[in-house]
């Protein structure tokens, strides 16, 4: 900034927009623009008013200050403190349950393996004399008692292919009473039935989807067979017992396929419903 003739040594023009100021105005009033010299006075002005404010506050005060900074130092260490040891304790927490549920499946497996050496002879021979009916009341007693391991023996799953063939021969050789259709379960006859036959329908391409949906990967040759026995009065008990049209089984199979193997339990009860008005 220029000192003007005209202008007595304590007044300034601002640069910026040529208005008159005082020398010691840090800024110009009227646009603002810096006037460094007054500027780094008053700067400097003001730390020195600090410094004088700081020696004179009382020596009590200083010590507060510092208890209080103390303070919030250990209340934030005791907060980090506190996480760690909850997340620790989570962490041991996960490592104790994966434990236990590792020595849960391994006394589940050595509960199994122990109750397949005990009855697994017994079931053994009861298959190779076609005793299936001892099979099937045994298997149901020992699901009861929670006896798992009958779900690991060789022939498990043929015996619920048996199952359903003794409720297709049941419901076949039962009259079609008025009290018969009130309390018969049409849906559930109308699954087992149909997973007898869907059993060996004969499209290569559902080979896969049927093998899912009814669990053939767990059947021998000779519980085949058995099955493929079976079939005959699952279809009588459909076509002839039930009236029921052969084109509603194919609907049934292309549903199977759409839904890659799965026929929704809905279609069995609108079927079921269906047969139970038609044959009142």
């Amino acid at each position: 900034m220029k000192y003007t003739e005209e202008m007595e040594k304590h007044e300034l023009i601002c640069p910026s927009c040529g208005a008159v100021m005082e020398e010691h105005e840090a800024k110009c009033p009227y646009c603002g623009n810096i006037n460094v010299p007054a500027a780094e006075r008053e700067y400097m002005n003001k730390l020195y008013q600090m410094k004088d404010t700081l020696e004179q506050l009382p020596e009590e005060s200083l010590e507060y200050q510092k208890k209080r900074m103390t303070s919030s130092v250990k209340k934030l260490f005791m907060i980090l403190i506190t996480g760690f040891m909850i997340l620790l304790a989570f962490w041991n927490f996960l490592a104790w349950r994966e434990t236990q549920e590792r020595k849960q499946q391994r006394e589940n497996f050595e509960e199994n393996q122990a109750w397949l050496e005990e009855y697994s002879p017994i079931l053994d021979e009861w298959y190779e004399n076609g005793e299936f009916d001892k099979i099937a009341v045994f298997k149901y007693q020992s699901l009861e008692n929670e006896g798992r391991g009958i779900s690991l023996w060789n022939h498990s799953t043929f015996i619920d292919y048996y199952e359903a063939y003794l409720v297709c021969l049941d419901w076949y050789e039962t009259p079609l009473t008025e009290e018969e259709l009130d309390t018969m379960n049409f849906p559930g006859g109308l699954y087992q039935a149909i997973k007898l036959l869907y059993l060996y329908k004969e499209e290569p391409e559902m080979e896969e989807n049927r093998d899912l949906l009814y669990g053939v990967y767990g059947l021998t040759e000779r519980d085949r067979e058995y099955i493929e026995s079976y079939r005959e009065i699952a279809e009588k008990f459909l076509y002839e017992k039930l009236g029921i049209e052969s084109q509603e089984i194919e609907n049934f199979y292309e549903t199977a396929e759409r839904e890659y193997g799965v026929i929704p339990w809905r279609e069995y009860e609108r079927l079921g419903k269906e047969l139970r008005a038609k044959n009142k």
